[in-house]
């Protein structure tokens, strides 16, 4: 029986206003009250550095507009507020190379750097931030698997990240330290979430050899409460297995308290097959699922 259910999916042969290609790829994507989707996805910048594209979408998967973030990173996660359409994401001065993460408003269309941003709070190195408006916290993770968190408003306010508040080894991952493949001995670590007091992360990486996981942690005593494999088949359908070459890779994960549901994003293969004859393309794509519910009581009391 599947698990998750598929809300929503990029067409193909996407371009955005400077002609890129996009059918797969994303990073992080939040789904909004209307069923449009904004997302996040890397580019190399004038400056040489990673820069993050952020798109705009319809429900029905089709691009409408983009912003570039010049040294924006790999786009591995972001926060977002609807209301006033601020983005929270990492960025990289040009000429110093000091990476801060920080508030930017969404401007369709246009290219925004380090200045453009309405505060910023300096990290030490590349992190996956997230926040959540709501119960004004954010959560950060870097390569080496470790955690940082606390209050959005503090953050502001000491314009620097904290300590880490614990690394992921402590309860028996063993983070791959850079996104090349390994043969399953490492857990590659892809995003992070977070909604009132616990933090989500997703890991696999895109060779189909590590585990595909959905882990949630409760920052008030870190302690582990959900830790679930994503299994082909079961949790989702795949119509070119992974034996035969398709992908099933976990993306962005976040809490919709809107639905009551956790969100994944999965680039995932697709398309028709006949004996040796076949087209096959992979999408991202977005999954809902109530499956964890019982073990998130208090997201409600938020």
């Amino acid at each position: 029986m599947t698990t998750f259910n598929r809300i929503w999916k990029t067409k193909r042969w996407q371009h955005d206003y400077t002609g890129r290609r996009i059918t797969s790829g994303l990073q992080a994507a939040y789904q909004m009250a209307a069923g449009t989707v904004l997302s996040s996805r890397s580019y190399l910048d004038a400056n040489d550095m990673t820069g993050t594209e952020f798109n705009t979408w319809t429900a029905s998967g089709k691009l409408t507009t983009t912003m570039f973030v010049e040294g924006g990173g790999y786009g591995g996660a972001f926060g977002y507020d609807e209301s006033n359409r601020i983005i929270y994401t990492l960025v990289e001065h040009p000429v110093t190379r000091q990476k801060y993460v920080g508030a930017v408003t969404y401007q369709p269309n246009q290219v925004v750097g380090v200045d453009d941003f309405q505060w910023l709070a300096k990290v030490p190195r590349y992190v996956r931030f997230a926040t959540d408006s709501v119960s004004d916290g954010f959560v950060a993770s870097d390569a080496l698997g470790n955690v940082y968190s606390g209050r959005l408003s503090d953050l502001k306010q000491k314009a620097v990240l904290p300590a880490p508040a614990f690394n992921l080894g402590v309860f028996g991952f063993k983070i791959n330290p850079t996104d090349h493949p390994n043969s399953g001995q490492l857990n590659t670590l892809q995003s992070n979430g977070v909604c009132g007091p616990y933090a989500f992360f997703t890991f696999g990486n895109a060779n189909n050899t590590d585990p595909r996981l959905i882990v949630a942690i409760d920052l008030r005593d870190q302690t582990l409460v959900v830790s679930h494999e994503i299994t082909p088949q079961h949790d989702i359908q795949l119509k070119l297995s992974l034996e035969k070459g398709g992908h099933m890779e976990p993306e962005g994960v976040y809490y919709d308290r809107r639905t009551s549901r956790l969100i994944v994003g999965i680039n995932r293969t697709e398309g028709w097959g006949i004996g040796r004859f076949g087209y096959w393309r992979t999408h991202s794509e977005l999954y809902a699922t109530t499956f964890f519910n019982a073990k998130l009581p208090d997201i409600s009391q938020q």
